[in-house]
């Protein structure tokens, strides 16, 4: 049971590694001071709403491995999430 809690550990670290990595490697540092700043807000704002997610998810996941939460209580908030976490990047890159 540990190795399979680590193994979802491991795996959301790496995630959320990943994200951090690419949303620091698309950030664009040239222009004017307005731009940079307006870019670096829209990262972090997108980066912080997808880090809180997968941790949500994380830590639900566990809880129902650890069976302290049943699938019934545990899997409509990770469908809820997962939907909320989509919708807004949809609606975030639809505008541009």
């Amino acid at each position: 049971m540990i190795y399979l809690i680590s193994l979802v550990a491991f795996l959301a670290i790496l995630v959320l590694a990943g994200l951090i990595w690419f949303g620091m490697k698309h950030l664009d540092l040239k222009g004017d001071p307005a731009s940079v700043s307006k870019a670096f807000s829209e990262v972090i704002n997108t980066q912080a709403q997808l880090i809180v997610g997968v941790l949500i998810v994380l830590v639900i996941t566990l809880l129902m491995i650890e069976k302290n939460i049943t699938a019934e209580a545990g899997l409509p908030i990770i469908s809820l999430v997962g939907g909320y976490l989509l919708g807004k990047g949809i609606n975030d890159h639809k505008g541009k």
